[in-house]
């Protein structure tokens, strides 16, 4: 799934939604704050 998102370019996205084997679909939102400082420095440079 990671895979795919960077290949989207989707990796700025927070929002993800998963289907289930039931076909519900799960929204759920990730932020990881090492990987937005980490972003942030390489936009800068």
């Amino acid at each position: 799934y990671a895979e795919w998102q960077f290949e989207m370019g989707a990796q700025a996205n927070t929002q993800h939604v998963l289907d289930t084997e039931e076909g519900d679909f799960l929204t759920y939102e990730l932020f990881d704050e090492e990987l937005e400082v980490r972003a942030a420095l390489r936009q800068a440079h």
